[in-house]
């Protein structure tokens, strides 16, 4: 678990937090959501430590595809689709997942 790296990227992800799902085609409540669940995933993996284990980390982003799959009213299209693997495969990356084993496709409705 590259703890530092996900700090860091939660921190960018508050900072930048207008830039997050901007062009997608949704209510402004639907993207706070969709906000909220990754900025959610990010502390849950925050808070495993540098001793957090691969399994748990795997639980963690699961269960934000799951609320994803909850929250995606058919607005998740291709451009969005590859947008947001996009950011869990490298949330994914630093927790030690393997992104080339497309573990999101196996858990994602959209």
């Amino acid at each position: 678990m590259k703890i530092a790296a996900l700090t860091k990227y939660r921190k960018r992800l508050t900072d930048e937090k207008a830039s997050f799902f901007a062009d997608w085609p949704i209510e402004p409540e639907q993207r706070e959501a969709c906000w909220q669940n990754l900025a959610q995933t990010l502390d849950a993996l925050i808070a495993l430590g540098k001793r957090g284990r691969l399994d748990d980390a795997t639980d963690i982003l699961r269960q934000c595809v799951e609320r994803y799959n909850e929250l995606d009213e058919g607005f998740i299209c291709t451009i969005d689709r590859e947008e947001l693997c996009e950011i869990l495969y490298e949330i994914g990356d630093l927790c030690g997942l393997d992104s080339s084993e497309d573990w999101v496709d196996e858990w994602r409705d959209w």
